[in-house]
């Protein structure tokens, strides 16, 4: 089944949403984002907690409820009941997204044009160990 754009699916908060105030969708939209990038920063602390505890990380999300998170919070774009995604990368690097706005899965990938906001996965790429114990910054 063919998924619906954002304003078709707004719908259901305001039957009037369309008719006299555009802006109110991008208000939501404003809104959903907001919340997706906590939700994002929220799950890579749990990820991280997790590693810490078992020296690995989980396979899937699910593998931190309910030790590390209560639940997995839902994706606010793609809908009710359907999680934010986790990806491990080769290098052990990892990432959590969201579809974002264009409701398409992009792997947690950046995209080549535009703007990720509009085009692209909402996404917290957390860099692999090896990375991460060397200096970050050079010395003067």
């Amino acid at each position: 089944a063919a998924r619906s754009s954002f304003y078709d699916r707004t719908g259901f908060l305001n039957p009037f949403l369309g008719l006299g105030t555009p802006i109110a969708a991008h208000n939501f939209q404003a809104e959903w984002r907001s919340r997706t990038i906590l939700d994002l920063a929220r799950v890579a602390v749990a990820v991280e907690r997790y590693r810490i505890a078992h020296g690995t990380l989980p396979d899937t999300l699910q593998a931190l409820v309910p030790n590390f998170l209560p639940s997995v919070p839902d994706d606010y774009f793609a809908g009710a009941g359907i999680p934010l995604k986790y990806r491990v990368r080769g290098s052990g690097e990892y990432v959590i997204y969201s579809v974002s706005r264009n409701m398409k899965d992009e792997n947690g990938e950046p995209v080549t044009k535009g703007d990720d906001w509009y085009n692209g996965d909402l996404r917290f790429t957390v860099a692999p160990m090896a990375f991460r114990t060397g200096p970050q910054v050079a010395a003067n």
